[in-house]
């Protein structure tokens, strides 16, 4: 009698070892395989895909994304875009070609009072200079098609900025809209 017990115990642990075997036959199964893809997808990267030999000219890939006023004088100019109309999206297709076009673009967003509550009441698209040369916001007034009256010089050398460009209501009737249409995303 004490044989058939010591038995009992000895199967019921084998068999509780077997679960355990078992259960665990899945992952490293599992783990194997996404090795063994690993690997040979490591094998052909080294076999077949031979490294690009191209000669790089960095001045050549700055001055294909520069604008003249950077050509002339050296300086990338920095802008935020800011929407003052309430038209959505309208900051970021600003942006956009803004970009396009050479401007360092740091921003885009909703223009704002001096309380911090939205500001949507401008009538006009207006440029703030608040660094750096008034040829700056003469450029950016001559590409985007607004009048020079409406450059207004707000100095302030702590913003990281050179100029603010604020979109007023009466965005579709300058000279640059169709451009920037252009760079309209629906996502």
């Amino acid at each position: 009698m004490l044989f058939k017990s010591t038995s009992r115990k000895k199967r019921k642990k084998n068999k509780k070892k077997d679960n355990l075997l078992s259960f665990l036959n899945i992952p490293i199964i599992f783990l194997s395989i996404i090795s063994i893809f690993f690997i040979s997808s490591f094998i052909y990267e080294l076999k077949y895909n031979k490294p690009h030999n191209h000669n790089i000219n960095l001045e050549e890939l700055l001055n294909e994304h520069s604008n003249l006023y950077e050509k002339k004088t050296g300086h990338r100019i920095t802008i935020e875009v800011l929407n003052g109309c309430g038209k959505g999206k309208i900051a970021s297709m600003y942006q956009s070609f803004l970009r396009s076009e050479g401007f360092d673009v740091m921003d885009a967003k909703n223009a704002l009072t001096p309380d911090g509550a939205y500001d949507y009441n401008h009538e006009k698209t207006k440029i703030e200079i608040h660094r750096g040369e008034m040829d700056m916001a003469h450029f950016l007034s001559e590409l985007m098609g607004i009048n020079d009256s409406l450059i207004i010089v707000k100095s302030d050398k702590t913003l990281m900025i050179d100029i603010s460009l604020i979109i007023g209501k009466d965005f579709q009737s300058l000279s640059s809209y169709d451009a920037v249409a252009r760079h309209y995303s629906r996502y």
